[in-house]
């Protein structure tokens, strides 16, 4: 089951991006407590890091342009961990966000 609270800060991330112009990325990392806990630490503030499932930690970062590979190549200097992602301009819902996500991951 997903945390409520990352359904939350997704649908507000991309909410943000539709009415401002900008682009959410949503990045899910294979890890545990220790990975959230090393990226809690190691990413921007203004990143939301949550666990996801037992061995998956959702990151979810805000950005004006481009996609997330800055975001996943920080992320892999912290945890060299496999990484999937999604980008979206915020025309996106937040479950469709979070499978497409997952689809990468695969």
């Amino acid at each position: 089951m997903l945390a409520p609270e990352l359904i939350d800060r997704l649908g507000l991330a991309l909410t943000r991006a539709r009415t401002h112009g900008t682009m959410v990325s949503l990045v899910l990392v294979h890890g545990d407590a220790q990975t959230a806990t090393l990226l809690r630490e190691n990413m921007s503030e203004d990143h939301t890091v949550a666990r996801y499932e037992a061995d998956i930690v959702a990151v979810v970062a805000e950005h004006p342009c481009g996609d997330a590979k800055p975001i996943v190549e920080r992320i892999r200097r912290v945890v060299p961990a496999k990484a999937g992602w999604y980008t979206d301009d915020g025309r996106s819902r937040v479950h469709e966000m979070i499978f497409r996500a997952e689809a990468t991951l695969i």
